[in-house]
């Protein structure tokens, strides 16, 4: 499943391809799986909707207020959830969230991630 996800990302979104380089558009498509499972989404097609929303608007596009309030619907399964985000959310605020994430929002994560990972290198090999 991750090869074909990241595949479709791959051929659908070629600026951020060039903008974030081949090696980190995978870590972030894996990131974004890994995301997407935690939300609660079982099948592949919703997988890969959570994955394209958390590469294009950004890893924190959850965060979005307008996202929030129908991501964090009780009552629904994350499946419910999600389709009331792409139902309801206007052009407007997908554009306003793309602007508001995006390419910071991923600078941010590699960023974070990249801390993280230079800590636990220093760690194992103290």
């Amino acid at each position: 499943m991750m090869a074909q996800i990241h595949g479709d990302l791959r051929a659908r979104l070629p600026r951020i391809v060039s903008e974030v380089g081949d090696a980190r558009f995978s870590r972030l498509t894996r990131e974004g799986l890994e995301a997407a499972v935690q939300f609660g989404l079982i099948t592949e097609a919703w997988i890969e909707v959570y994955t394209w929303l958390f590469v294009w608007i950004g890893p924190s596009f959850a965060d979005f207020p307008p996202f929030n309030v129908h991501l964090n619907g009780p009552g629904l399964t994350p499946e419910e959830r999600l389709q009331r985000l792409l139902d309801a959310t206007t052009e407007k605020q997908w554009l306003q969230a793309s602007r508001r994430y995006g390419e910071n929002d991923r600078r941010r994560f590699f960023e974070e991630h990249d801390r993280a990972r230079s800590a636990d290198s220093r760690r194992a090999s103290n």
